[in-house]
């Protein structure tokens, strides 16, 4: 039988996911990291307010990070990197929603659209 973890356990668990993608056009690789909760709130939030016009760029600027897991970007290089090729651009925010749990931006927005509608209709939410 396995062991039952602790509160302390799970929060010092190093549990992100990372996987290098291949840019040629930009003459390298990225390292790429699984998003957080909290990352992850704010991309359901923004698909649900249908705000998904830069949702790629947002996703590269919060899944890629250095050798030691620190983000390589800010909020400030979204516009940046709208201006970059979209093919590069499209594989790493595709490899960073695979490796967070999350399908594409198109199936975000329909999975955000159902949700709203069962909540709505769930009185079991007030329990």
């Amino acid at each position: 039988m396995s062991k039952y973890l602790t509160a302390e356990t799970i929060l010092n668990a190093e549990d992100f996911r990372y996987e290098d993608v291949e840019c040629p056009e930009w003459g390298g690789t990225v390292r790429v990291r699984s998003l957080s909760g909290g990352q992850r709130s704010v991309i359901t939030q923004r698909v649900q307010d249908k705000a998904t016009e830069d949702l790629e760029e947002l996703l590269v600027v919060m899944g890629c990070v250095d050798e030691t897991g620190n983000r390589i970007f800010t909020n400030k290089d979204i516009d940046k990197l709208k201006k970059k090729s979209n093919t590069p651009i499209s594989r790493i925010s595709k490899k960073i929603m695979e490796l967070s749990g999350i399908g594409n931006a198109g199936e975000m927005v329909e999975d955000a659209k159902k949700n709203s509608a069962e909540m709505m209709n769930d009185d079991s939410r007030f329990d």
